[in-house]
Protein backbone atom coordinates (compact mmCIF):
# COMPACT_ATOMS: atom_id res chain seq x y z
CA UNK A 1 0.00 0.00 0.00
CA UNK A 2 2.70 2.34 0.77
CA UNK A 3 4.55 1.75 -2.76
CA UNK A 4 1.40 2.33 -4.63
CA UNK A 5 0.64 5.61 -2.78
CA UNK A 6 4.49 6.49 -3.42
CA UNK A 7 4.25 5.93 -7.09
CA UNK A 8 1.05 8.15 -7.30
CA UNK A 9 2.50 10.62 -5.67
CA UNK A 10 5.54 10.65 -8.16
CA UNK A 11 3.19 10.26 -11.08
CA UNK A 12 1.44 13.50 -9.59
CA UNK A 13 4.24 15.32 -9.65
CA UNK A 14 5.45 14.35 -12.73
CA UNK A 15 1.87 15.26 -14.47
CA UNK A 16 1.73 19.04 -12.53
CA UNK A 17 5.25 19.82 -13.43
CA UNK A 18 4.89 18.45 -17.09
CA UNK A 19 1.66 20.59 -17.39
CA UNK A 20 2.95 23.48 -15.73
CA UNK A 21 6.06 23.51 -18.48
CA UNK A 22 4.12 23.09 -21.84
CA UNK A 23 1.85 25.24 -23.51
CA UNK A 24 3.18 28.89 -22.30
CA UNK A 25 5.03 30.17 -25.16
CA UNK A 26 3.04 29.90 -28.74
CA UNK A 27 4.83 29.14 -31.76
CA UNK A 28 6.40 32.29 -33.88
CA UNK A 29 5.08 32.63 -36.27
CA UNK A 30 6.22 33.95 -39.61
CA UNK A 31 3.81 36.84 -41.99
CA UNK A 32 3.19 40.15 -43.42
CA UNK A 33 2.98 43.08 -40.94
CA UNK A 34 2.75 46.85 -42.48
CA UNK A 35 3.08 49.88 -40.06
CA UNK A 36 -0.10 52.25 -39.40
CA UNK A 37 -0.97 55.70 -37.47
CA UNK A 38 -3.79 57.53 -37.23
CA UNK A 39 -2.98 60.42 -34.87
CA UNK A 40 -6.35 61.69 -33.07
CA UNK A 41 -7.95 58.59 -33.90
CA UNK A 42 -9.09 56.06 -31.31
CA UNK A 43 -8.18 51.84 -31.58
CA UNK A 44 -10.94 49.53 -31.22
CA UNK A 45 -9.78 48.92 -27.81
CA UNK A 46 -10.25 52.64 -27.02
CA UNK A 47 -6.59 53.85 -26.96
CA UNK A 48 -6.25 57.36 -28.29
CA UNK A 49 -3.89 56.99 -31.03
CA UNK A 50 -0.32 58.93 -30.90
CA UNK A 51 2.27 58.96 -32.75
CA UNK A 52 4.27 56.89 -30.12
CA UNK A 53 1.43 54.46 -29.54
CA UNK A 54 3.57 51.83 -29.08
CA UNK A 55 0.69 48.48 -30.03
CA UNK A 56 -0.22 46.12 -32.91
CA UNK A 57 -3.83 45.11 -34.62
CA UNK A 58 -4.56 41.74 -35.05
CA UNK A 59 -7.80 39.90 -36.36
CA UNK A 60 -8.37 37.68 -33.35
CA UNK A 61 -5.98 37.67 -30.73
CA UNK A 62 -7.55 39.77 -27.60
CA UNK A 63 -6.67 42.97 -26.69
CA UNK A 64 -3.69 42.93 -24.43
CA UNK A 65 -2.25 40.19 -25.69
CA UNK A 66 2.05 41.34 -25.71
CA UNK A 67 3.45 40.15 -28.35
CA UNK A 68 7.11 40.13 -29.92
CA UNK A 69 7.68 40.99 -33.14
CA UNK A 70 10.88 40.97 -35.52
CA UNK A 71 11.98 41.91 -38.82
CA UNK A 72 15.19 41.97 -40.24
CA UNK A 73 17.02 41.20 -37.02
CA UNK A 74 15.55 44.07 -34.86
CA UNK A 75 12.80 43.02 -32.40
CA UNK A 76 10.05 45.04 -30.49
CA UNK A 77 9.21 43.40 -27.30
CA UNK A 78 5.90 43.89 -24.99
CA UNK A 79 3.87 44.87 -28.38
CA UNK A 80 0.13 45.13 -26.89
CA UNK A 81 -2.66 44.39 -28.85
CA UNK A 82 -4.78 47.36 -29.01
CA UNK A 83 -6.61 47.15 -32.47
CA UNK A 84 -8.01 44.99 -35.35
CA UNK A 85 -6.89 44.76 -38.86
CA UNK A 86 -5.13 44.47 -41.14
CA UNK A 87 -7.73 44.66 -43.56
CA UNK A 88 -5.46 43.95 -46.23
CA UNK A 89 -5.38 40.62 -47.89
CA UNK A 90 -2.34 38.95 -47.23
CA UNK A 91 -1.09 40.79 -44.13
CA UNK A 92 -1.13 39.16 -40.78
CA UNK A 93 -0.30 41.96 -38.59
CA UNK A 94 -0.22 46.06 -38.78
CA UNK A 95 2.04 47.48 -36.22
CA UNK A 96 2.15 50.87 -34.99
CA UNK A 97 4.29 54.09 -36.39
CA UNK A 98 6.58 53.69 -33.20
CA UNK A 99 6.69 50.05 -33.18
CA UNK A 100 8.01 50.11 -37.33
CA UNK A 101 10.24 52.50 -36.03
CA UNK A 102 11.98 49.72 -33.44
CA UNK A 103 12.29 47.53 -36.21
CA UNK A 104 13.36 49.20 -39.06
CA UNK A 105 10.23 48.31 -40.81
CA UNK A 106 9.05 52.02 -41.64
CA UNK A 107 10.82 52.67 -44.48
CA UNK A 108 9.52 49.35 -46.65
CA UNK A 109 5.92 49.68 -45.50
CA UNK A 110 5.33 45.89 -45.65
CA UNK A 111 7.42 42.73 -45.16
CA UNK A 112 7.87 40.12 -43.74
CA UNK A 113 7.94 39.49 -39.62
CA UNK A 114 7.96 37.42 -37.46
CA UNK A 115 6.18 37.05 -34.33
CA UNK A 116 4.81 35.31 -30.97
CA UNK A 117 2.88 35.57 -27.87
CA UNK A 118 4.85 36.42 -24.97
Amino acid sequence: MRRLSLAMLCALIALIFSVGLTGHKAEAQTGYASWYSIPGAYTASGQLMTASTWGAAHRTLPFGTELTVCYAGRCAYDVPVIDRGPYVYGRDLDVTAAVADQIGLTYAGVGLVTWWVE
